[in-house]
């Protein structure tokens, strides 16, 4: 041990000759000497700070209590931690050294271990207060003490801009401004807690509808599209789904002016864009058999495209369920998308080869999205296949439920609202044959849209779906 040391102010640090010699913090051949004791008060190590923060220690620097620990019983009000004995020494200064203050032996990296090992006394007091660094190391080490602590104990310190630590604080604020800043330490809350008093300014504001359908009976039925909703259509292979999220995302395109990303795995892009234009024109310019003049053909592609409010996944083939995910987050961060478009869920099990790997594969791909949605405020339109019907094929216009859906438990717990598509593709009536039921599965919102339908009819020669009303059923 050195034992020629030398206990003075720290003028620079505003620290004055009394909290040094308090706490065993003095100088000897040019550097700083923190000495540590045992619970008896016998000196066991020293840590030695020289220039430029060389660190060293004489003695061991593991098994140690933390700095100043000797000097304060266990059991007290509240305690103090600070990153560095300096920092221990500042918050012990302002407070004239009548409130306990210690510091961790080896900083932030150490934290876990060193309050591990000095739990029982750390706990025995009534709220321990962390004022670490303001840095990375810091927070990290503050998040893992925490964790070690009593629920309600812990207590962190919000630091005067500027200021890293207490050190800072005393030096360029003054030491009103630290005793401020650790009698203001709240009480530590995790992540994802908040408590509903907070919630007022949210509560106070009017619920407001959502944006439109293109069909009124399932605005009604919805109350609208909202951002931070997934809603999920089911139907058997061939029944227009695509073409559906065609309508919605050109109505949110034209008569909202909103931004929406299409990713279609199994749909090349110049097809999208070409059956959005006919949908606008009105007329099948996606079809060989239909003359259009270019400069029609050009106007429609300026009016729907160079606003910059549709963008597209061209995939590649590249449809592995993280990729997607990575392109869906740059599609609302980046490019301002209000509203995605996937098609279809399915296409992200690929290489699963039974009905029960797939439903696994959906059912975390669904909670994955649905999360996603929340965390990013965008509203999301999935498409799910279904399962073969026992009874009346989905194709030939058999009912659909959710349970038919794969992934049907994750959309039953993520999806908002839940949507079935049934239609007869091999009916006598062309009328019968163009005209889909649109049932809803589930509505999470009110409730009560669970079980109506709504008939939708696709005209060939405008390339619309159109609602029905009664008394022009078939």
């Amino acid at each position: 041990m050195i034992d020629h040391v030398e206990y003075k102010a720290l003028a620079s640090r505003c620290i004055s000759q009394a909290t040094c010699q308090h706490y065993g913090y003095g100088v000897a051949d040019g550097k700083h000497v923190a000495t540590y004791r045992n619970a008896s008060g016998r000196p066991v190590a020293q840590h030695l700070r020289g220039a430029n923060k060389a660190f060293s220690w004489v003695g061991s620097a593991s098994g140690l209590q933390l700095y100043g620990q000797h000097l304060w019983p266990a059991g007290g009000e509240a305690l103090v931690i600070t990153e560095g004995e300096l920092d221990a020494l500042s918050v012990a200064e302002v407070f004239g050294c009548r409130r306990p203050v210690v510091s961790l032996p080896n900083g932030a990296a150490g934290a876990r271990k060193a309050i591990t090992e000095n739990l029982e006394y750390v706990d025995s007091f009534g709220s321990v207060i962390l004022a670490f660094d303001d840095d990375e190391p810091g927070r990290v080490a503050t998040e893992q003490v925490l964790d070690l602590l009593s629920p309600g104990k812990g207590k962190t310190v919000s630091w005067p801009d500027g200021c890293k630590d207490a050190s800072d604080v005393l030096t360029k604020r003054d030491g009103k401004a630290l005793i401020q800043a650790v009698c203001r330490a709240s009480v530590y809350r995790p992540d994802g807690i908040v408590s509903a008093k907070e919630l007022w300014e949210d509560i106070q504001r009017p619920p407001q509808m959502g944006l439109s359908y293109p069909w009124p009976s399932v605005t009604d039925m919805t109350l609208g599209i909202r951002p931070a909703e997934m809603v999920v259509l089911g139907a058997g292979t061939g029944m227009g789904k695509t073409d559906w999220f065609k309508e919605i995302a050109l109505h949110l395109v034209v008569e909202h002016g909103r931004k929406v990303g299409i990713l279609f795995l199994e749909e090349p892009n110049r097809d999208t864009a070409l059956t959005m234009m006919a949908k606008h024109l009105q007329r099948p310019v996606h079809l060989p058999t239909c003359e259009v003049d270019p400069d029609v053909k050009r106007k429609a592609y300026d009016e729907l495209f160079c606003s910059d409010q549709v963008f597209l996944y061209d995939h590649f083939g590249a449809c592995d369920f993280e990729t997607v995910r990575s392109r869906m987050r740059f599609m609302v961060l980046s490019c301002g998308c209000d509203v995605l478009f996937l098609d279809h869920l399915t296409a992200l099990t690929d290489g699963e080869t039974s009905d029960r790997a797939v439903n696994q594969k959906t059912r975390n791909i669904v909670s994955s999205l649905a999360q996603m949605t929340r965390e990013l405020d965008f509203g999301l339109f999935a498409i799910s296949h279904l399962r073969k019907a026992d009874g009346t094929p989905h194709e030939e216009g058999g009912r659909v439920h959710l349970n038919d859906l794969y992934g049907a438990s994750a959309i039953k717990q993520w999806a908002n609202f839940a949507f079935g598509l049934e239609r007869n593709q091999q009916a006598e009536d062309p009328e019968e044959r163009c005209t889909s039921t649109l049932r809803c599965l589930k509505d999470r919102l009110r409730g009560l849209a669970t079980g109506r339908t709504v008939d939708l009819r696709y005209d060939p020669e405008t390339t619309r779906q159109t609602e029905v009303a009664v008394s022009e059923m078939f």
